[in-house]
């Protein structure tokens, strides 16, 4: 298999995990990669071995994308409608 058809096949797997709404959970990076389990809310898990720094790098814009959604679910749910607004 060559080394692009490698990443387009990691970054398959990670993007169909999304679709599914699983979350990270535990990342690990060592010399050989990173392995990155993942939990569905329903509570299934899977473990991912990603070889390719391509993919890892697009594991990282993933996460990002998931903590910022987190961020703003959290902040959506601290407000209450009746509050007064912040200046």
């Amino acid at each position: 298999m060559s080394a692009y058809q490698q990443v387009l096949e990691e970054k398959a797997k990670l993007d169909g995990y999304m679709i599914r709404q699983f979350k990270f959970i535990h990342i690990e990076e060592n010399l050989s990669g990173a392995t990155v389990t993942l939990q569905h809310p329903g509570g299934e898990a899977a473990t991912l071995q990603l070889l390719t720094a391509e993919a890892r790098k697009y594991l990282t814009n993933l996460l990002i994308k998931q903590l910022a959604q987190a961020r703003a679910s959290a902040a959506a749910s601290s407000s209450s409608p009746g509050a007064a607004p912040s200046a």
